[in-house]
């Protein structure tokens, strides 16, 4: 599995960073301390992940817990659980995490899709603010627009660049100053203290209505229908493998996720520049329906895993069976209509199938 996870990393770098110094680690604990640094790009999946030392280059970070209080010259990704940004950034952050709480500043956009955004007072954002999910709280100053979905968003500083959110409620506090247009999507009105500035105009508009959201529910359940319908037609046909690979699928799983990322980014490239060449034009064409199938194998294999990961929470030994896969079925449709977050865990669960397909099709290969 080391194998797969230096693969994984190496191929999610950019082309130019394969030319430049590059660091790879991994581990249950990850640290770079203050008196270490990386000349050049630096990768890190960890369980607890601790940055506490420079970096010149780009930072991509897969972890649980992650700290980073290190000067990061260039742009910063990450996908965790929880992330705390406690030093400047150079460039772009882009997070995808549970909780997130930015306490220094970025210099280039901010990108977050998760549970719970805080941007401190300390902090400042030259760029724009990008925010999906839960809860987003902003105190420190936004160079640019502040834009996205959320539940509930509190603005209580400047932003310079206008707001466009879509908020069940959107509230501008006290020392909330907005040059520009305030412009929201919402069933509730406005929160705006007294002492909070608007120089353009604040407009509302109105959520999809009813009928656009009774459409959406019956698409949903009808994809709901079909899929299970092949799910269940693949467990019966291929009892014995779909059983095997419910079993695989558990172990290695964040592993098996960054295998189901390369795979899914990096082999459409791979394959448009073989088909685009005159020797691998075959082989191309190959490759691209081999790729077809693994993705149509994909689709109704989700509720396997999502089955089979309940399953190992109740217990450990237990095997796949019907009742766990109408059971995966049904938390991966009800993910889907859970906004951000839930769209988040079914991709999660997308790249794991494809991860351990691609894992399995390798041991069998050897």
């Amino acid at each position: 599995m080391k194998y797969f996870l230096l693969v994984a990393l190496l191929v999610l770098m950019p082309l130019e960073g394969l030319l430049a110094n590059t660091v790879v680690r991994s581990g249950e604990t990850v640290t770079l301390t203050a008196n270490q640094s990386i000349d050049g790009s630096f990768y890190v999946v960890g369980g607890t992940v601790a940055l506490s030392g420079k970096v010149a280059g780009d930072t991509t970070i897969i972890g649980g817990n992650v700290t980073v209080g290190g000067e990061l010259t260039e742009d910063l990704a990450i996908l965790a659980g929880t992330v705390s940004l406690q030093s400047p950034v150079t460039e772009d952050v882009r997070i995808v995490a549970g909780q997130v709480t930015i306490t220094e500043d970025v210099g280039g956009n901010l990108v977050v899709v998760a549970g719970k955004l805080t941007i401190s007072s300390e902090a400042k954002i030259t760029g724009d603010v990008l925010f999906y999910g839960g809860e987003l709280v902003v105190e420190g100053s936004i160079g640019g627009k502040l834009l996205g979905g959320a539940e509930n968003v509190r603005v209580d500083t400047d932003v310079l660049g206008g707001i466009d959110m879509k908020a069940r409620q959107l509230t501008l506090g006290e020392q909330a100053n907005i040059t520009g247009n305030v412009e929201y999507t919402s069933d509730a009105d406005l929160v705006r203290a007294p002492g909070a500035v608007v120089t353009g105009d604040v407009v509302k508009n109105a959520l999809v209505t009813d009928d656009v959201q009774e459409t959406n529910t019956r698409s949903i359940a009808i994809m709901f229908l079909v899929s299970l319908f092949a799910t269940l037609s693949l467990y019966l046909l291929f009892r014995r493998r779909v059983e095997s690979f419910a079993q695989s699928v558990r172990a290695g799983l964040l592993v098996k996720t960054v295998v189901g990322f390369v795979t899914v980014f990096m082999a459409p490239l791979l394959i448009i520049i073989l088909i685009v060449s005159i020797l691998g034009s075959l082989v191309g064409l190959i490759a691209l329906s081999l790729f077809a199938l693994l993705l149509a194998l994909s689709v109704p294999l989700v509720a396997v895993t999502a089955g089979s990961l309940l399953a190992s929470m109740i217990d450990a030994k237990s095997k796949i069976t019907v009742p766990y896969i109408l059971l995966g079925a049904v938390a991966v449709h009800i993910s889907l209509l859970v906004p951000i977050f839930g769209a988040v865990v079914v991709m999660f669960l997308f790249l794991a199938t494809i991860g351990s397909l691609v894992d399995q099709i390798y041991k069998r290969a050897r």
